[in-house]
């Protein structure tokens, strides 16, 4: 996949996993993948919207970063230290390359498709071969811009997939194809789906002085795939997925006698988006033999799906070492704070075109129930938030001898999500929980589930000690005793956050239409 984060999986307890439709998740040990945070040249690239644990792993085929923009790698499995936040599962550390004092370039390509592989048992029947290729390729190029001064490295990596997709009809007609309306039976076939992906890298280093160092560096990534078809779903019912993510970070290193200071400003704008291919009216033809017992036969027309989710913000972390500290033996001390301003946004439509259902035991002219969805309030269906996100840490690496090393560490984290904090349940929603008759022996207070804009809190304990201790059994490096304990907490997936208001300002109808010479319409 030339997917870098796929390197974990060389890692113990660490599992890389790539799904029968490309996608792809890396978690450690019983956790998900959403506990899983990925930091480049320091900064973290945590997906606070959706879940993959980092930003564009969801629902997507593509690589988060150039696998050959990669210089350095480390998986931490467990004991982080207090510098590493929002992480509850694997902690991926990675460097990105940097130029030098010489020209140097690479190219890659690597390709399959449906010329270099045996015909599936389904292309053997009906003959045909169906369009199958998996192409990647990319290219790097770095070098001086003053030499020994500033340098400069670009990288450029591509992905572009074809992958056949068989609409197969559902209930008892998948064999039965000639049984469907005439109109439809064309639209039972195998459709080749695209997939591409471009993943821009550049970073520029200055050196100033023999004190200070500048590194400027930016990620551009674009992915656009065809995707909901295949099963019941045809071609015309599909979706375009699309994902947008752009990143920029201006690090500024200055080292003293006695000390490290690393200053990064970042931006981060990250984005999914999918929506129906066609728009207008959706055409579900169902198997039907009574109301409420329905199966999907074949899906057609326009799709029923719309979502736009992302984060977009800005981050300062400021990192401050302190070595060759004596004290009962030698000290490497670290602290550092970090601020951060994010815009969360979760917008979805379900269904954005009206979907209408035909029975095909009785008329497939005339649908028998209608789904639709409309916004109950002005901008409906979409939730912001101006999210603010504050980090502390201090942590003491103490080599109390050729034996003994202790790990000491504590850092603090908060964050406020003003669009939960604030939200107020509508009056209505509020008043019929309160007075539902399955409620009055409850035994918990319904009232601890309704907001009133004042009553939720932002959590203020996230205190997380982190302690480990190795013991060198001859202090040699060879044989290591080592083990710690610590805490840490993650973040709330804003998706999650935001369900309660997308289901109170966007709603989904099913209409039931009357006709007795219809079963679906019949009790």
């Amino acid at each position: 996949t030339r997917n870098f984060l796929e390197l974990a999986d060389t890692v113990p307890n660490v599992q890389f996993t790539r799904e029968a439709n490309g996608t792809t998740k890396v978690r450690s040990g019983a956790t998900s993948a959403e506990g899983t945070n990925v930091y480049i040249d320091g900064v973290s690239q945590k997906n606070y919207v959706l879940t993959g644990g980092v930003s564009g792993q969801d629902s997507s085929r593509g690589n988060p970063f150039p696998q050959s923009a990669i210089g350095e790698y480390k998986v931490i499995t467990s004991n982080y230290k207090a510098e590493f936040d929002q992480v509850s599962g694997a902690a991926i550390v990675a460097s990105s390359k940097s130029g030098t004092n010489d020209f140097h370039g690479s190219f890659f390509w690597d390709t399959s498709n449906d010329s270099w592989r045996e015909e599936s048992p389904l292309e053997k029947r009906a003959g045909v071969r169906d369009d199958f290729e998996e192409t990647q390729y990319g290219a790097t190029f770095s070098g001086p811009i003053l030499k020994d001064k500033a340098h400069f490295f670009v990288a450029y990596e591509a992905k572009e997939y074809t992958t056949p997709n068989v609409v197969i009809p559902g209930s008892i007609y998948s064999d039965r194809v000639d049984q469907l309306p005439t109109q439809l039976q064309p639209l039972v076939a195998t459709y080749s789906t695209p997939f591409k992906e471009d993943l821009y890298f550049a970073k520029i280093d200055w050196t100033i002085g023999d004190n200070s160092l500048f590194e400027l560096s930016g990620k551009y990534r674009k992915e656009d795939e065809l995707n909901d078809v295949g099963g019941t779903s045809t071609l015309e019912h599909g979706s375009i997925n699309g994902q947008e993510e752009k990143r920029a970070n201006l690090r500024w290193q200055y080292s003293g006698a006695n000390f490290l200071n690393e200053a990064n400003l970042s931006y981060e704008s990250a984005f999914w988006n999918q929506a129906p291919i066609n728009n207008g009216n959706g055409y579900i033809l169902s198997y039907t033999p009574n109301r409420g017992n329905e199966t999907d036969v074949l899906a057609a027309g326009a799709g029923s799906s719309f979502q736009r989710k992302g984060q977009k913000g800005w981050t300062f972390q400021d990192d401050l070492t302190l070595n060759s500290l004596e004290w009962h033996g030698a000290h490497t001390v670290k602290m550092g704070v970090k601020f951060k301003s994010i815009d969360l946004d979760s917008t979805q439509f379900n269904p954005a075109n009206p979907q209408y259902y035909y029975n095909i035991l009785s008329d497939v002219e005339t649908p028998y129930r209608v789904r639709f969805g409309a916004p109950l309030v002005e901008g409906g269906g979409s939730v912001v938030s101006e999210n603010k996100q504050y980090g502390i840490y201090l942590q003491d690496d103490w080599e109390v001898n050729e034996h003994w090393t202790l790990n000491l560490g504590v850092r603090y984290d908060y964050e406020e999500t003003p669009a939960f904090l604030d939200f107020v349940t509508p009056s209505d929603v509020a008043g019929a929980l309160q007075n539902w008759t399955n409620l009055r022996n409850a035994n918990y207070d319904i009232n601890n589930f309704i907001s009133t804009g004042n009553n939720r809190k932002a959590f203020k304990n996230a205190w997380q000690p982190r302690l480990g201790a190795s013991y060198d059994l001859f202090g040699d490096q060879a044989h290591v005793i080592y083990g710690g304990a610590g805490r840490a907490y993650d973040r709330n997936i804003f998706d999650y956050l935001a369900l309660e208001q997308l289901n109170n300002s966007f709603n989904s109808y099913s209409y039931y239409f009357t006709s007795a010479n219809n079963p679906a319409c019949l009790g």
